[in-house]
């Protein structure tokens, strides 16, 4: 399955609403369960808040590739593509921008970066890892049952 959806918004605080209904639109249209919508928008929501202040036009594009959910957002600063260039340990996150760029890192599967864009991309096939870097408890229990 190979779908793509464009979207250009200017970052001001009604892309929120924009947003939400976009990606609801994309998760329903390409059947994305629920965990994964979670972590796709907690990830949007987060990137969004980080640079709302800007005040520029950006390019949203949204594809599904195979197992892969992937959100690329064209003509971003330079300021803002280089706060992702470090790959953040939870305790280096301690004011609100770093917190959301952590954030971020650990719900996508693979960040790239770009000239002036930023690609996120969640593999809908694999369950998500919670924030310690662990699997989720349920697999770890499986697995301990597991012969």
């Amino acid at each position: 399955m190979n779908l793509t959806a464009a979207y250009q918004i200017k970052s001001t605080e009604a892309i929120q609403v924009n947003l939400e209904f976009f990606l609801e639109y994309l998760f329903d249209l390409w059947k994305v369960n629920t965990i994964y919508r979670g972590n796709i928008q907690t990830a949007c929501t987060l990137l969004f808040q980080h640079i709302v202040h800007s005040n520029q036009e950006i390019t949203l594009t949204a594809s599904r590739q195979n197992d892969f959910f992937i959100l690329s957002i064209a003509e971003l600063t330079p300021a803002i593509l280089a706060s992702f260039k470090k790959h953040y340990l939870p305790d280096e996150a301690k004011d609100s921008p770093t917190k959301a760029i952590f954030l971020i890192q650990k719900v996508c599967d693979e960040v790239i970066l770009k000239k002036t864009e930023l690609i996120l991309k969640f593999n809908l096939g694999e369950l998500p890892e919670d924030i310690s870097g662990e699997p989720p408890e349920q697999i770890q229990k499986q697995e301990e049952y597991t012969i």
